[in-house]
């Protein structure tokens, strides 16, 4: 394989290596691993490689070779967050270099530097070379085989290759390219297909035979992943009913594109200016030609894939896997900036405007280097351990919706491996019903709740606000965030910032607003009783704004081990329902000889902004007999 050497490079492609190197090495370790590096993480706790594929390889979605790749890795140089990450700092790099020699061989030098410029600058290529995920390493393969193809297939087109004459290091750089896509992620290996399928479209008698060995060394190579890959395909995909991710919307791609060159506009307008400047200065010599149509077809064809099998299929399609036909959207828009018979002249000042825009609008503009990219998980383990800190006097529960236990513990294990989580997932009905029991009977002076890349469902924070109501810190990060409450404390240590109505109703009622004592004692009811009102809220003679959200706290005990009914919150407009929302007592009867509460939550739809009436009830559908007791209904004008 013949690459010039580090020592032979032009300065102004230094600037733009040595630009790209510090972007990605800057703050590496700034932001916490998120959800995804973590998963990976947390699939090599296996004790052999064997047990690695088994168990942390077939159940995911990737190939294998950045899973085994960090498995070796790790191995010798440990979980370090930033030594986990370097080398795909790597990769990430070299795809730089491999963008210019490609731009450079394909349409000329400026078209080179400019693409590499992009690449080094942007934060799309930059955030996705700073984690420990298949992207950068797809990317580096992908360009790496773009870069050999083109040395196969199209000798002397830019004027910057001597004729060419067949290279096995050539034909052996295209095996590798291909092998490595294939291992990496499914959208390189697909961007790979492509690639090499294209080049049929180029042969030559003379190449043909060898190309096709190239192939077939590369499809031998894959053997031994293809049971993996067939038991992948077989679980469909991350979208869809079952999965976390939903179909595209109708404007997308028109996002995307925006979204790419950093979602900036004064961004857009430098890039657009740059070609059209280079265009008016080549327009007697520049024309469209079937290298154009190449890099066009590389970046449209993965994205229309992507985009129909989502929508027809199962929904894959999100920014990150369109990283690996990016580089050809650049290829393509700064095609026009060399003429063919002027290849290798160098306009040096474009090249610096572009790439000096590009880094102020990622580091300034856009504040690249203090965004929450990422779920946290590390701020987390800190509050945590400084809650923890001292438990002698005063007792914590802790509390954690997560996927895994490790994705906290990775953290904690360095700093404080004896702190530990009641409970670690609040997802399914059982885990919910496991956390209630965990809050009820909780002995403990304060409780420590955590959340990160999962649903927090707000009748969470409900329950715990229930058995201690005092909230004493927080924190919200994106997706993610934590809260520290306690049992005693001053009467108004409530966070009541968003609360503005309160009513309890039944024996015992905790410090309220508009307090009424309907029930001193549980009501029996019993198959008579279908519908039993708690509140009706009249907003018509109200001076209040219809709530956001409505919260209730009910409690019940059971009789003869049942109570299968729902409790209910109603609003009627016009003497129409607009919403309804109910839950099943049986849910919550966490014990069939003592008091259980259950918590609804709701949030008004957009639709209720009118007068009307807010009706909370006891809906009795299976005709039960059970105690009723207090109630405690409140109005919200925003989440807490």
């Amino acid at each position: 394989m013949q690459i010039r050497t580090f020592s032979k490079l032009p300065g102004l492609l230094l600037l733009i290596l040595l630009t790209g190197i510090v972007l990605r090495l800057y703050y590496l370790t700034f932001f916490s691993l998120s959800n995804d590096e973590l998963s990976a993480l947390a699939r090599l706790q296996y004790d052999s490689l064997s047990d690695v594929v088994r168990s942390g390889i077939y159940t995911d979605f990737h190939p294998a070779g950045v899973q085994i790749f960090l498995y070796v890795w790790t191995g010798i140089v440990g979980f370090g967050d930033f030594w986990v990450r370097l080398p795909f700092v790597l990769f990430g790099i070299g795809s730089v270099y491999w963008i210019y020699l490609t731009g450079k061989d394909w349409f000329g030098t400026n078209t080179g530097l400019l693409a590499a410029s992009a690449m080094a600058a942007l934060s799309f290529p930059l955030l996705y070379s700073q984690i420990a995920r298949p992207y950068s390493p797809g990317l580096f393969f992908v360009l790496m085989l773009t870069y050999y193809w083109g040395r196969i297939f199209l000798p002397g087109r830019s004027g910057s290759l001597e004729e060419y004459e067949n290279k096995r290091t050539d034909f052996l750089g295209v095996v590798i390219g291909l092998t490595g896509c294939m291992y990496t992620h499914y959208f390189a290996f697909l961007q790979s297909g492509l690639i090499y399928g294209l080049g049929f479209l180029f042969m030559s008698r003379k190449s043909l035979k060898p190309y096709l060995l190239a192939g077939i060394v590369a499809a031998i190579l894959y053997v031994p992943h293809l049971d993996i890959f067939i038991h992948q395909l077989s679980k469909g995909g991350i979208g869809g009913p079952d999965g976390w991710l939903g179909p595209p919307e109708p404007d997308f791609f028109k996002k995307y594109l925006h979204w790419v060159i950093n979602d900036s506009k004064p961004l857009e307008w430098i890039y657009l200016g740059t070609v059209a400047g280079f265009v008016l200065m080549n327009r007697y010599n520049s024309k469209f030609r079937s290298l154009h149509l190449t890099t066009l077809l590389l970046f449209l064809i993965p994205f229309a894939i992507g985009y129909y099998y989502s929508l027809y299929v199962n929904p894959v399609l999100q920014h990150s896997v369109l990283l690996f036909s990016f580089p050809f959207l650049l290829l393509f828009l700064f095609s026009f900036s060399s003429a063919p018979q002027e290849s290798s002249k160098v306009n040096g000042i474009p090249v610096v405007i572009l790439l000096c825009a590009t880094v102020y609008s990622t580091v300034v503009d856009k504040d690249y280097y203090h965004q929450q990219h990422f779920s946290e998980f590390r701020k987390i383990a800190s509050a945590a351990t400084e809650i923890n800190k001292d438990q002698t006097d005063v007792k914590v529960t802790n509390v954690i919706n997560i996927h895994s236990p490790y994705y906290i513990h990775h953290y904690l294990d360095k700093d404080a491996p004896d702190i530990k989580f009641d409970i670690y997932r609040i997802q399914s009905e059982q885990e919910f019903d496991d956390f209630v029991k965990v809050v009820k009977h909780s002995k403990a002076d304060k409780l420590f709740y955590a959340w990160s890349n999962m649903y927090n469902d707000p009748a969470t924070e409900q329950v715990i606000r229930y058995y201690f109501p005092c909230l004493t810190d927080s924190a919200n990060y994106l997706n993610s965030g934590y809260r520290v409450f306690q049992k005693a404390g001053e009467n108004d240590c409530t966070d009541k910032e968003y609360l503005y109505y309160q009513t309890c109703i039944g024996n015992n009622p905790v410090a309220n607003i508009n307090h009424n004592d309907l029930y001193p004692d549980q009501i029996i009811i019993d198959e008579n009783d279908e519908f039993t009102e708690i509140l009706v809220y009249n907003f018509n003679d109200s001076i209040l704004a219809v709530p956001r959200y409505v919260e209730v706290d009910y409690n019940f005990s059971v009789i003869s081990n049942k109570a299968e009914a729902n409790l209910v919150v109603s609003y009627e407009s016009n003497g129409e329902q607009v919403f309804w929302k109910g839950l099943e007592l049986s849910n919550y009867c966490t014990d069939q000889q003592d008091l259980n509460t259950a918590f609804l939550h709701c949030e008004l739809p957009p639709i209720v902004t009118g007068k009307g009436l807010l009706k909370v009830y006891i809906w009795n559908n299976s005709k039960n007999r059970f105690k009723s007791g207090k109630a405690c209904v409140r109005f919200y004008s925003f989440a807490e």
